[in-house]
């Protein structure tokens, strides 16, 4: 995430989430960070950032069985975050 354009938002209109994905064994190798990283996401939902919240519910959902496109969705939050991390309340 080093290099990540910061995002404007975490989920913008037009995003779809779909359970139905085609079974691959390279992507499951990746995706087995997948619950470490929304548990990342939901931390800071619960202390920082509760806007976040919606789509960290939404990513939850697919947990058991994410697909490529959950996985480039949690890439948009962490964006999102790295974006909004020098953001203070007035």
């Amino acid at each position: 995430m080093k290099y990540c354009k910061p995002g404007k938002a975490p989920v913008i209109k037009g995003d779809v989430l779909r359970k139905s994905q085609p079974k691959n064994d390279v992507l499951a190798e990746i995706f087995k960070e997948y619950a470490s990283v929304l548990g990342s996401i939901v931390y800071a939902m619960v202390f920082l950032k509760p806007d976040i919240g919606f789509i960290a519910r939404m990513l939850g959902r697919y947990q058991q069985n994410p697909s490529w496109i959950q996985w480039q969705t949690v890439n948009k939050v962490l964006c999102y975050l790295k974006r909004t991390r020098d953001f203070m309340l007035a």
